[in-house]
């Protein structure tokens, strides 16, 4: 990307700061006994109260709204879990906040803005952080991966599914999402199975 340099302090944008969890461990351990079939809490999906439970407490919580409003930020949301808080602000705010510098790029025909040092949040409300997400609005490339045919370069078609004017979505959809590894040979247009 080439560098357009500091972007205008004026212009407005969102992010999302992401607290560290006061359990990291414990949580972990919790969702590992969710996938292990001897456990009693086993596919027993946690609810918003429960991983609550682990999130950031509420006074690490206010420590770290507060410090973002004592750069001018607006806080908007935050989710019921206490692990991320919404704030808006301009770029100037965000640069104060987080001790960082944010520049305008462009890469291959697309504009964006994004922060050219690493981003630390000031004060005391640093330590309580795990990620912040907005400082830079490169959109992402979708991992969709297209087969080509070798010879020609060109996308192959995608396969239809059945149609039918009483179709059985038994036959189209599985529920067996969580089963042990299983062997498939799966047919390609033109090409060896695999």
């Amino acid at each position: 990307a080439s560098d357009h340099g500091p972007s205008k302090p004026e212009e407005s944008t969102t992010i999302t700061v992401h607290l560290k969890l006061r359990d990291q461990a414990g949580f972990d351990k919790a969702v590992e006994e969710l996938y292990r079939a001897s456990s009693p809490t086993f596919h027993h999906w946690m609810s918003p109260a429960e991983i609550a439970n682990y999130g950031a407490t509420d006074e690490d919580f206010a420590v770290v709204k507060k410090e973002l409003e004592s750069h001018g930020l607006a806080t908007a949301e935050a989710d019921r879990e206490n692990s991320s808080i919404r704030a808006r602000g301009t770029i100037s705010q965000l640069e104060s906040a987080f001790q960082t510098s944010i520049h305008d790029f462009e890469r291959e025909g697309h504009f964006f803005h994004s922060n050219v040092t690493p981003a630390s949040l000031t004060g005391a409300a640093g330590s309580l952080i795990k990620s912040v997400s907005g400082l830079s609005n490169l959109p992402l490339k979708s991992h969709l991966a297209v087969v080509k045919d070798k010879q020609t370069g060109k996308a192959r078609p995608f396969i239809a599914v059945k149609k039918d004017t009483t179709p059985v979505l038994s036959s189209l959809f599985t529920n067996a999402c969580f089963t042990s590894a299983q062997s498939l040979t799966l047919t390609t247009q033109g090409s060896s199975p695999l």
